[in-house]
């Protein structure tokens, strides 16, 4: 679990100045150690814990004895104090501290969900800015290559080897990838948008890193270890115990009460003759027995619905392992296939270039060679991103988040 920290512990572990000023470059380690330890969601169910603690704590007052103090005044008016210390209650109380027990569990298990939420959508948007920044790099790269073809084509005019329309034709090409570059950068913003909401922070640029190694140190996944510490299947399996106490509690209820007790008067004339002296009680209260009897049928039906609830969990949390870990793999390979068609790509871009100067090539064709190139480009890039986050999903999901701080 992480503490919250405060302003100069989180400075300090972004590698920031005390001011709290953004830092120029996040990886993906610090961004989540960031989210974990300061967003708003994870203070939250901190305190939950805490709030459960008490519970649990002050259940165990069903075992303490209770005082009560009467205390009147007129005349025949008498005043005593009266203890009481129970002895059987059906194991009411018990289960009572079971129940906040297991509550306590779901509330440790809820901190472990939000960071397991807030981690996946950190990936996501971390990732996404990552791409935005590569892919404005390809556009600078890509306009550059169009100005040094459109200096070409601008030569060849001035030797009156090339057509008016093929320069036009060039410098449409450049007007259109800047465009594009626009619409980069306008998504490099909202990447860095969603980042700032979630870490309270906004980089300037995040460092692309490549979780690889991370992953193979946690090789094989215990798939089977992973499931049942999903905080989903805890929180399902400590809902049924929760449940299970309520049936107890309620059925509880319909056993008498019994208790040691003792009066003593201190005022006026006593009208128990009985008093000072301990006695043995028990209470029934017959008028709420149908009550509590229903009240027990409805938790123990409660209960059983909880257990199909634990075996969804357990589905559910077994598919999303798998998808991550499938995701992981169709993304490796698609690299290769993209990293195969970039470098054929600009392969053919200088084989074009080299045949429109022999006069084997029209100039579209080589512009629309480039342009393929640019695509494969950022196609590499779009996959090698996705191999990252498919990474880190799967490390988040088979739940080795120290890893992640590798």
């Amino acid at each position: 679990m992480y503490p919250v920290a405060q302003e100069t512990e989180l400075s300090n572990l972004l590698g920031e100045p005390e001011s709290g000023v953004s830092p120029q470059v996040l990886t993906a380690s610090q961004a989540l150690q960031q989210v974990w330890a300061a967003n708003p969601q994870i203070l939250e169910a901190q305190l939950a814990i805490q709030a459960a603690g008490y519970d649990v704590t002050g259940s165990w007052g069903g075992f303490l004895p209770s005082v009560a103090v009467t205390n009147l005044s007129g005349d025949g008016a008498v005043s005593s104090v009266q203890a009481s210390l129970p002895l059987w209650s059906g194991g009411v109380t018990l289960a009572q501290i079971r129940a906040s027990e297991a509550r306590e569990v779901i509330a440790h298990a809820n901190l472990d969900k939000v960071r397991l939420d807030l981690g996946l959508r950190t990936i996501a948007a971390f990732h996404g800015m990552a791409q935005a920044q590569e892919q404005a790099d390809q556009c600078v790269a890509y306009i550059n290559a169009l100005d040094a073809l459109r200096a070409t084509i601008l030569r060849r005019k001035e030797q009156g080897v090339a057509r008016e329309s093929e320069v036009r034709t060039a410098e449409s090409r450049v007007q259109q990838a800047q465009v594009e570059q626009e619409s980069v950068q306008l998504q490099l913003i909202r990447s860095r948008n969603e980042l700032q909401e979630l870490l309270q922070i906004s980089p300037q640029r995040v460092e692309s890193s490549d979780p690889a190694a991370a992953l193979k140190s946690i090789l094989p996944i215990d798939e089977t270890k992973a499931v049942e510490h999903n905080p989903d299947v805890l929180i399902a399996a400590a809902r049924i115990a929760e449940r299970t106490e309520m049936a107890k509690q309620a059925r509880a209820q319909l056993s008498p009460e019994i208790a040691v007790q003792y009066r003593h008067y201190y005022d006026g004339r006593a009208f128990d003759e009985t008093a000072d002296t301990p006695q043995l009680v028990v209470q029934y209260q017959v008028g709420s027995t149908f009550t509590n009897w229903q009240k027990k049928k409805a938790e123990e039906a409660r209960a059983e619905a909880a257990k199909s609830g634990l075996e969804t969990a357990k589905r559910n949390a077994a598919a999303r392992l798998v998808d991550a870990r499938q995701r992981t793999v169709s993304a490796s390979r698609q690299v290769l296939l993209q990293q195969q068609a970039a470098d054929s790509t600009q392969a053919l871009v200088e084989s074009f270039l080299r045949q429109y100067q022999a006069g084997n090539r029209s100039w579209i064709e080589v512009l629309n060679g480039q342009r393929e190139a640019h695509e494969s480009a950022l196609g590499l890039i779009s996959a090698r991103r996705s191999l990252a986050q498919s990474q880190h999903q799967l490390i988040l999901q088979s739940l080795a988040w120290n890893a992640l701080g590798r």
